[in-house]
């Protein structure tokens, strides 16, 4: 459902209020539909701000579906380019050293065919070396997500542990947990002992 107007009219005040009742529809229907356990998707713009001062639109995707056992949808909402781009990476073998960290975990997923399942430094080094050596065998987006989250949580990892660790702790955050959509987690405890809430 698109509330684009690509017309060019000298009448801009008016194109902005048709816009908002279609906004207002879309927006009821929306809501109907959702109280109602419907499923479906739809697309609107948003006015969203910042600072209460600058004003902007975004289109959004509206994804809804009923929930067994309740008479209402759940929806999940992304903005309108969200997984469209995707970062190419390398990463250094050589820093999986820091992988060999406690910190450090992976998820028992298939990566590649031929992956040996031991350890998790292990783990990854056969997955680096089955991407290097027979590339058909792996999920080469998942190991290439894998190495770029990777790559990151190594640098996150040298910040925590680094000289930053004591203005962490004194801001009083106790644990940090990081889990990435290639099945990479890290983990990393700054107290002996966790505060009961």
């Amino acid at each position: 459902m698109g509330l684009d107007n690509d017309d060019d009219d000298d009448d801009d005040d008016d194109d902005d209020d048709d816009e908002k009742e279609v906004d207002g529809v879309i927006v009821k229907n929306l809501e109907t539909a959702m109280k109602d356990g419907h499923q479906g998707s739809i697309s609107m713009n948003v006015a969203v701000h910042k600072d209460f001062i600058r004003v902007s639109k975004r289109r959004y995707h509206y994804y809804y579906n009923n929930i067994a056992g309740f008479p209402f949808s759940l929806a999940l909402v992304f903005p309108e380019k969200y997984g469209n781009l995707q970062l190419k990476t390398t990463f250094d073998i050589g820093k999986k050293d820091v992988l060999r960290n406690k910190s450090f975990r992976l998820s028992r997923w298939k990566y590649c065919e031929n992956q040996e399942e031991t350890s998790m430094a292990k783990l990854f080094e056969s997955i680096m070396r089955a991407k290097r050596a027979t590339p058909e065998k792996c999920d080469r987006d998942l190991v290439n997500l894998l190495a770029f989250d990777a790559d990151m949580l190594v640098k996150l990892f040298k910040v925590w542990k680094g000289k930053k660790r004591e203005k962490i702790k004194k801001k009083g955050v106790e644990i940090i947990f990081v889990g990435t959509s290639s099945g990479l987690f890290l983990y990393e405890q700054f107290v002996d002992e966790l505060t009961d809430l």
